[in-house]
C-alpha cells in the first residue's frame, strides 16, 4: 500500500525597507519557500498577490526542485512603493 504525500510548503515575504515616505520609495521584497514534505516538490510558478507572477522579475526564477523535509528556495525583487496617506494634517502652532 502507498499513501500519497501531498505538497507541503512555507511561503514567506519580507519587506527592506518596511515603510517608505508619503511620496514612495524603492522597496526590496525577498521571498522564500521552504519544503515541509517529506518528498521533494516542483516550483512550477510564483504568484503574488500584488506583484503578480514574479518569474523573470529580479533574480526570481522558475520551475525550481525543492529537496525533501526542509528544501528552501528564496528569491529577491525590487519595487517602486508609494502611497497616499489618508489622514488630517495638524500644524504645530
Amino acid at each position: 500500500a502507498f499513501t500519497d504525500v501531498l505538497p507541503d510548503i512555507t511561503v514567506t515575504k519580507d519587506a527592506s525597507p518596511t515603510s517608505v515616505p508619503e511620496s514612495g520609495g524603492d522597496v526590496t521584497f525577498t521571498i522564500g519557500v521552504i519544503n515541509n514534505a517529506t518528498e521533494a516538490v516542483t516550483l512550477d510558478s510564483l504568484v503574488d498577490d500584488v506583484f503578480g507572477d514574479l518569474d523573470g522579475q529580479g533574480d526570481c526564477v522558475v520551475p525550481q526542485s525543492l529537496a525533501a523535509s526542509g528544501g528552501s528556495y528564496a528569491c529577491s525583487f525590487t519595487r517602486f512603493v508609494a502611497g497616499d496617506f489618508v489622514g488630517k494634517l495638524v500644524l504645530a502652532p
